[in-house]
């Protein structure tokens, strides 16, 4: 997925930024609406904040190829493409030239047309969108280029240039090995240039692979064209197989009988007693799968019905699936279960259908086929209860038949492939929710009573599954009768049981936001002691109404979690109990914001930062229940305790890897926020941006933030918000080339925070002068600029700070050839870092692996690398990522391992493009050039290692620079231009003697002798 403009490549954004373009892409002319776009984008779950950050995505996109180009229409977006623009089009519109020439005989113009349509693939099509996206379009387009390369080889063959494209018919078949037309193609091609024995090769081959992995011989025309070749009829026309070629094997008449199955299987469990409306959804049954064939699927959520309502119009339709009813539950939702498997859904799917599992086929393809086999023809009635998601499904599908699907999610690909039907149940109306009561407990005896049961209906929500249970409950206990609040008959009998300061407990449970709660939680919620509201917890989860899942930590399931939220609404407590529950997540929020003494920029009015030292798998347990509550304030009225539980979110998530949460959480705050006077939460938000885009690769959309944060704090006075923006701006200008714009935005910022008496503003701008003196060479100034941060850090307790002290004192000891205390200050920052969470661990392991390569340690480089590069991609930190990369490839260049670095060098060279990263592709190049040179390609080496030099001149990085020139002596020496790696090692000894790197005096020597 690529885009250029006129002045060269466009450099697009996130994966998900990608998916909404190559979306509308594949759309031209056609509107593509929100729904989809989100599906794609995120799956069957977007989250709450999907709509504005699809917003951003458009935004963004506009911003790269010009406002016009994407238009909003109703509610979806649609893309306007010029004629020639788009490479999809221009790749059919060669395609179809190709055809008609080759239809005429002119076989040589096809070719010329051919070429140029797969010219324009320039790697897996849709690379770098959503795995979604992927999965649904890749394999049509996937299929739309093998066809070319078909009509290609067809009319080569047909110019007898057989030798000429012997080669690549191989290189298709390795790609596409089960494909028989291009199979068919290279025995020709072989057969032709006398490689008769090959050519049946390749069929022995390509038939041994089909066996195995399909279950099935090759089709007749590649038969047919093998028994040619055997016969050697070389005098006989031996043709490839073509698009017309005859099918293996002849379908069958319809009116052909069909042989009985062992059994009938007769699968639907138990009708629901009682059933009652839905008139609509079982008219829209009956219109979708009535006529014995289709797929519908029901969705919704739980307790919505799903099932009950499937099974009904099921068992009414059962006479007309004369071959039988198959059922099986996929335990989609199940807490103590995983989902069923697919492999395993098939293997009881063919037992219901008679067949002995010791006589299965092996493997899951063919076990597929076997199913498939024994279905088609046949009228079934499959019902697949509880799916997960449509890859869960759409394996199990028929060749023939009714389908029935109940999923909690809509399962939108289904639709897409499967053709399906979808519908969302909603609940029960009024009416029929009381007579589903009245179904269950006959008539009311008296107007109390359908008093209380009309209340029952509402409380439940009109979900019909909590409806059942609250009748059930009522009929088991009828001495409580209508003279009982009518809000105990929607409780379980449990409920009932609990004595009232545990209802109240449960009630105000109903408050709590996120996935799960704990002690302190609900003691703040109920404004009780954590002693009691332990008490009461265990007294809810022996009632069931609550799970004890892991120590100290409790959560509903989820119909409970409906209901305690209904009687939330209700209480005349829930506006104290609310605050009371958020100015809980403050005071955890501040804990974990704290860890480690991290004093980063936050509004006025947070707490102080203490030496906190509290468990970490404790806070990282409650991080999503703060993002929880956040999002949760921000929808019902945001002020200052939201935004101060909004700064404290945004620094969690910066140190506990959860970059792309925050991101996606981040536009709507900044929304929100737009609608009040609130300046200093303006910059917060926009420097959070601005830093975290920069470290997922956004480098123009990160500075644009930033910009902006320092634009509204100057203008607002606001010196620390202008000082935090400086710094995220000179750290970004200090990685992409830009060292005297970074020193000057450090400049302002030092003076900022000395103002305003920030220690930890002092000890960010001391770090960020390291770096820039450290990449200008300067190793003194750095040296002594990170020594005064370490004492800094040190004095006023901030550990993480002091973590990250050590590791860039630690770099610049390295590049000094201080190789034994660099290691010592890496070691402590590694164990330091892990001890407060592994927030900035990777940068280390990075550094550990430099450290290690230097001393020639290539194993221990290698694994630091490695462990580096995971670090980083599960934190979300493609800035990190890159260098790691970087790292693991020179290591592995010195192990052998050529591939690997290739690889490694590929994936960085991606992100150091998208982040515009001079620093990463300076070292990027100078490994390029060692992997050249690996592979003697010496000339291409010296090529590399000269960009690499030219990128560092221009940013003015000197240690770069020393390792480009000392790599460019070993490299003109290596190929017998002892010359002129004489002078390129004189230029690298002045400047390693104007840095301060003492052994490179001794690296150099030997070239200076020559």
């Amino acid at each position: 997925m690529s885009a250029d403009g006129f002045d060269g490549p466009i450099v697009l954004g996130s994966p998900k930024q990608r998916t909404v373009l190559a979306a509308l892409l594949l759309n031209v002319g056609s509107t593509v609406s929100d729904d989809r776009l989100l599906a794609l984008i995120w799956g069957e779950q977007p989250p709450r904040t999907a709509i504005t950050r699809l917003q951003v995505y458009v935004h963004e996109l506009r911003a790269l190829l010009g406002k016009d180009r994407i238009r909003r229409l109703g509610a979806g977006y649609r893309i306007r493409v010029g004629e020639g623009e788009l490479d999809l089009e221009l790749f059919e519109r060669h395609r179809t030239a190709a055809r008609a020439h080759a239809e005429a005989g002119r076989h040589a113009d096809a070719v010329l047309r051919l070429r140029a349509a797969a010219a324009l693939w320039r790697g897996p099509a849709l690379a770098g969108t959503s795995a979604t996206l992927i999965e649904q379009e890749r394999p049509g387009l996937e299929d739309r280029r093998v066809c070319a390369l078909e009509e290609l080889y067809e009319s080569e063959l047909a110019l007898e240039r057989h030798a000429e494209v012997v080669g690549e018919l191989h290189t298709a078949v390795i790609e596409y090995p089960l494909h028989e037309r291009l199979l068919g193609q290279l025995m020709l091609a072989l057969h032709r240039c006398e490689r008769r024995a090959d050519a049946l090769a390749v069929y022995r081959d390509a038939r041994q692979r089909l066996v195995d992995e399909l279950g099935i011989e090759p089709g007749q025309a590649l038969r047919r064209l093998h028994q040619q070749l055997l016969a050697d009829e070389a005098d006989s026309p031996v043709q490839s197989v073509g698009p017309d070629s005859p099918p293996a094997r002849p379908s069958p008449s319809p009116r052909e009988p069909v042989a009985p199955l062992a059994v009938r299987p007769a699968e639907l469990p138990r009708n629901v007693r009682g059933f009652i409306a839905r008139e609509a959804e079982l008219a829209w049954l009956e219109e979708g799968l009535g006529g014995g064939d289709g797929v519908c699927v029901l969705s919704g959520t739980a307790g919505m019905g799903k099932t009950a309502l499937a099974l009904h119009w099921a068992h009414q339709a059962a006479d007309r699936f004369p071959h039988g009813q198959l059922y099986i539950d996929l335990r989609g939702y199940e807490s103590d279960n995983e989902p069923l498997t697919t492999a395993v859904a098939l293997t009881r799917l063919l037992i219901s259908l008679g067949v002995d599992p010791d006589q299965a086929p092996g493997g899951f393809e063919a076990r597929l086929a076997l199913y498939r086999s024994l279905l088609a023809r046949r009228s079934f009635l499959l019902f697949l209860d509880n799916a997960r998601s449509a890859a869960q499904v759409e394996p199990l599908l028929p060749p023939a038949g009714a389908v029935l699907v109940t999923s909690r999610h809509r399962l939108g690909e289904l639709v897409v492939y499967a053709g399906a039907r979808q519908r969302s149940l909603g609940p029960l109306s009024g009416e029929n929710g009381r007579a589903l009561v009245d179904r269950v407990l006959g008539s009311a005896g008296s107007p109390a009573e359908s008093a209380w049961r009309d209340e029952m209906v509402r409380l439940c929500g009109g979900l019909p599954l909590a409806l059942r249970i609250a009748a059930a409950n009522a009929a088991a206990r009828p001495e409580d009768g209508a003279g009982h609040n009518a809000v105990t008959f929607a409780f379980s009998v449990s409920y009932r049981a609990l004595a009232p300061a545990e209802q109240r407990v449960f009630r105000l449970l109903g408050l709590v936001p996120g996935p799960d709660l704990t002690v302190a939680a609900a003691a703040a919620a109920c404004g009780l002691s954590q002693d009691v509201a332990r008490t009461s917890l265990g007294a809810l989860a022996a009632a069931h109404l609550v799970e004890h899942h892991a120590t100290g930590r409790y959560r509903f399931h989820d119909l409970v979690r409906l209901y305690a939220t209904a009687q939330a609404g209700r209480d005349p407590e829930r506006e104290a109990a609310w605050h009371r529950l958020l100015g809980h997540y403050l005071d955890v929020g501040g804990t974990i914001a704290a860890w480690g003494g991290l004093d980063e920029f936050r509004l006025s009015g947070s707490k102080p930062l203490a030496e906190v030292r509290a468990e970490l798998s404790y806070a990282a347990a409650d991080v999503v229940n703060l993002m929880a509550a956040l999002m949760r304030a921000i929808e019902s009225d945001p002020g200052p305790e939201v935004w101060r539980l909004a700064g404290m979110v945004r620094v969690i998530c910066t140190r506990t890897g959860r970059l792309s949460e925050w991101l996606d959480i981040a536009p709507s705050l900044l929304e929100a926020a737009a609608t009040q006077d609130v300046p200093a939460v303006h910059a917060m938000l926009h420097i959070s941006m601005g830093e975290g885009l920069f470290r997922i690769g956004r480098r123009e959309q990160a500075v644009e933030h930033l910009e902006q944060a320092a634009r509204i704090s100057r203008d607002a006075d606001g010196r620390e918000g202008e000082a935090a923006a400086r710094v995220g701006l000179s750290f970004a200008h200090t990685w992409t080339g830009r060292l005297s714009e970074a020193m000057a935005d450090t400049t302002r910022a030092a003076r900022l925070f000395h103002e305003l008496g920030s220690i930890s503003g002092q000890n960010h701008t001391l770090n960020a002068l390291v770096s820039q003196f450290h990449h200008l060479g300067r190793l003194s100034l750095a040296e002594q600029c990170g020594r005064q941060a370490l004492a800094l850090s040190r004095r006023h307790g901030l550990a993480y700070a002091e973590g990250a002290d050590l590791r860039n004192l630690g770099a610049v000891l390295l590049d000094q050839g201080r190789y034994d205390e660099a290691e010592t200050c890496l070691r402590e920052s590694a164990d330091l870092l892990t001890s407060l969470g592994g927030h900035g661990i990777a940068t280390t392991h990075t550094w550990i692996s430099r450290l290690h390569w230097e001393r020639g340690r290539w194993k221990e480089s290698r694994e630091a690398a490695l462990l580096a590069v995971d670090q980083a991609r599960s934190h979300g930190d493609r800035l990190v990522e890159a260098a790691a990369l970087v790292a693991l490839a020179d290591a592995g260049l010195h192990l052998g391992l050529t591939a690997e670095a290739g690889d490694s060098l590929n994936l960085a060279n991606e992100l150091i493009t998208a982040g515009g990263l001079c620093w990463h592709l300076a070292y990027s190049l100078i490994a390029r050039a060692r992997l050249r040179s690996a592979l003697g390609d010496h000339e291409g080496a010296v090529r590399h290692a000269l960009k690499g030099r030219d990128v560092t001149i221009e940013a003015s990085y000197r240690l770069p620079e020393l390792a480009a020139l000392t790599e460019l002596a070993v490299l003109e020496r290596r190929r017998g231009e002892h010359e002129a790696a004489a002078r390129m090692a004189t230029q690298a000894l002045r400047l390693c003697r104007a840095i301060g790197h003492a052994p490179c005096e001794e690296k150099l020597a030997p070239f200076l002798q020559a």
